[in-house]
C-alpha cells in the first residue's frame, strides 16, 4: 500500500496534467514526459558508476557494524563459557545447578 498509493497519486496527477498540456500544445504535449524521461535515463547513465560505489559503500559500512556487533557477542559468549567451565572445574557450578533445578521443579508444580 506505501507503494501503491503513491503511483496511483502520480498516474492520476500525469493524466490530468497531460489532459491539460493536450488542450494547450496538443500532441507536443508528449514530449514533455518524454524529454523527462530522457534526462533522468542520460543522468543516471553518467553518474551510475559513481551511485554503485556510493551504495558499495553504504552497503559496506553496514556489514562492518553488524560484524562488529557480531563479534563482540561471540566474544562475551566465550568469556561466559569459559566462566562455567572455571566454575565447574571448581565444583561451584554443579551445586548452584542443582539447587537452581530444584527451584525450577518446585515451581512447575505448583
Amino acid at each position: 500500500l506505501l507503494v501503491l498509493a503513491p503511483m496511483l497519486l502520480c498516474f492520476l496527477a500525469g493524466t490530468v496534467t497531460g489532459a491539460y498540456l493536450h488542450t494547450l500544445v496538443g500532441v507536443y504535449a508528449l514530449l514533455i514526459p518524454a524529454t523527462l524521461t530522457g534526462v533522468v535515463g542520460l543522468l543516471y547513465t553518467l553518474f551510475r558508476q559513481r551511485l554503485k560505489g556510493y551504495l558499495r559503500h553504504i552497503e559496506s559500512d553496514r556489514l562492518n557494524k553488524d560484524f562488529e556487533k557480531v563479534q563482540g557477542a561471540v566474544e562475551r559468549a566465550q568469556m561466559m563459557i569459559s566462566a562455567f567451565k572455571r566454575m565447574r572445574q571448581l565444583g561451584k557450578f554443579n551445586k548452584k545447578a542443582e539447587e537452581e533445578e530444584e527451584g525450577v521443579v518446585i515451581e512447575l508444580e505448583e
